[in-house]
């Protein structure tokens, strides 16, 4: 199975091709950190700081 992700403007998810529903109000922080890591180990503790920078930012 081949995945493409769209990150500018509104999410998209491409499995195969075919778009994927992406429920609205997520943070995309998360997809984001790890599709800009392709075929990398992404740490929790990495994955934690990206995710409380982004929630601090909004505060």
């Amino acid at each position: 199975m081949r995945a493409e992700y769209r990150v500018r403007g509104p999410s998209e998810v491409l499995p195969d091709g075919e778009p994927v529903a992406v429920p609205g109000g997520r943070c995309p922080v998360l997809p984001a950190t790890l599709m800009l890591r392709p075929n990398r180990f992404v740490s929790v503790d990495e994955r934690a700081e990206q995710l409380g920078e982004r929630l601090a930012a909004l505060e």
